[in-house]
């Protein structure tokens, strides 16, 4: 992409005229482990300084990048269980065999594989619930005999929750009733809140504080749309290397699990939520240090934003602009091919008129130049995850030897970007073009569009230019 489609590309995105999604901090956390042996001059110190880390309620956000994010299959249920039935039969592990090379080694080489159940309406409720989740282990279960990390499998039953088609119909029932395999490449993918175990809990207790509950309170209605309409939230505990490998497990699953229990309470739907205990086996600091030990007493909530493209795919704006400026030849230099006007605010110009425009010699003072401006610029949401392009085009045409001069020129550009950030708070989109560059532009407040996009959204954008000449004899 040449300089100039670069400018004209963020000035086009312009018209539409992300920093973290929640303010946080990250502080470190430091307990008196029970099973450590420490002074109890060095415990009252530790305590003091839980007590202050507790105070400024430190979390850690971070956005999830939007690069290799996931790979996704959907197959219908009809071709993988028997009616009624919620074991793989034979022409299911077939179908997944097929489906499953276009997903290569990313089977097993990601960082999380996430299988969801679907129905449709057809039964009760929560009998949906239990026969998504029921199939959707079956799959996993599929999966891991032939090769998949069984530590990479989260499944959720969603019932008749996300159809994809009317359930009017029996063709959109069918439609309905399927099993979706999502595969996220990396951790970073995902947003994460990181909430400090200090934060949240006592030593040693998968109980949270009151303090803990005004936290979690404070930063999920912040971050109500994201929790709202994610896909898949995975709440996921970790405590340092001190003390019995088995205990520090069950602690973590356990404090995970608190976490869960309080998001529900406050209206977040819980098919969508995976509760996992790490124990020590996923450091992110050195445990050889206090402050490393602290860091890795942690909670995470993990969000895999919606899975397929919302609503408002296809639709967009149109902004379309059109001037008229008439001019009047005060006097011509056909040896030099310059023309001097005078334009409608009584401002002179002289134009040098190029050899391209024929005809020139049929020009007189007096006469009038009409020149007719049309700018059309029209932005629209596409799929997620259509690659970047960018294309030009210009049709010229001008008036035949010995007529009036005249001409006319239509410019056409067509581009589009990948969303990598968003910051909701400054109205600002941090776009991927087709040559791999990274910008950030600003979103206009009328842009309605902008509460709906997402990390992994592809924005399309069309510019239309067109312009007309021609003089007139007064």
């Amino acid at each position: 992409m040449n300089i100039k489609n670069r400018i004209a590309y963020i000035a086009l995105f312009g018209l539409l005229s992300t920093s973290t999604f929640l303010a946080g901090c990250a502080e470190t956390e430091t307990r008196d482990d029970a099973e450590a042996v420490e002074s109890q001059a060095v415990g009252k110190a530790v305590v003091e300084q839980e007590a202050a880390v507790a105070q400024v309620a430190p979390v850690e956000v971070v956005r999830g990048e939007g690069t290799g994010v996931f790979a996704t299959i959907a197959i219908p249920s009809a071709s993988m269980f028997e009616l009624g039935q919620v074991e793989i039969n034979e022409a299911g592990k077939s179908a997944i065999e097929e489906y499953r090379k276009n997903l290569g080694p990313e089977l097993t080489d990601s960082y999380m594989l996430l299988v969801v159940g679907h129905t449709d309406t057809s039964g009760d409720a929560s009998f949906n619930d239990v026969v998504s989740l029921k199939r959707a282990q079956s799959v996993a279960d599929y999966l891991i005999a032939t090769g998949a990390n069984e530590d990479a499998i989260r499944v959720i039953g969603r019932g008749s929750r996300e159809p994809v088609a009317s359930n009017e119909t029996r063709e959109g029932r069918i439609q309905n009733r399927r099993v979706d395999i999502l595969v996220v490449a990396e951790v970073r993918a995902l947003d994460t809140m990181l909430f400090p175990s200090v934060a949240l809990f006592e030593r040693r207790s998968a109980e949270l504080t009151e303090q803990g509950r005004a936290l979690l309170d404070q930063h999920t209605m912040e971050a109500k749309e994201l929790l709202s309409s994610a896909a898949y939230i995975e709440i996921v505990g970790h405590t340092d290397n001190v003390g019995d490998d088995n205990d520090n497990m069950a602690l973590s699953k356990q404090r995970a699990t608190s976490v869960r229990d309080y998001l529900v309470s406050k209206g977040i739907d819980a098919s969508k939520m995976v509760v996992a205990g790490k124990g020590a086996t996923m450091p992110i600091a050195s445990n050889d240090t206090e402050e490393g030990r602290a860091s890795n007493r942690r909670v995470q909530i993990l969000v895999l934003g919606r899975i397929r493209d919302h609503a408002q795919t296809g639709e967009g704006f149109k902004l379309t602009e059109t001037e008229v400026i008439t001019a009047e030849v005060l006097a011509i230099d056909k040896e030099n091919r310059v023309v001097t006007l005078r334009g409608p605010e009584n401002n002179v110009v002289e134009v040098e008129v190029s050899e391209e425009a024929r005809n020139l010699d049929q020009v007189k003072v007096g006469d009038l130049l009409k020149v007719e401006y049309l700018e059309s610029v029209a932005i629209f949401l596409g799929k997620a995850g259509t690659p970047p392009s960018a294309d030009a085009a210009m049709v010229m045409a001008r008036t035949d030897k010995g007529e009036m001069p005249g001409a006319f020129t239509v410019g056409t550009m067509e581009m589009s970007a990948a969303i990598v950030g968003i910051n909701r708070d400054e109205r600002t989109l941090t776009l991927k073009l087709a040559d791999g560059e990274i910008v950030t532009t600003d979103i206009d407040p009328a842009v309605q569009l902008f509460d709906t996009l997402r990390v992994g959204d592809t924005i399309h954008a069309r510019l239309t230019k067109a312009f007309a000449i021609s003089v007139e004899t007064p």
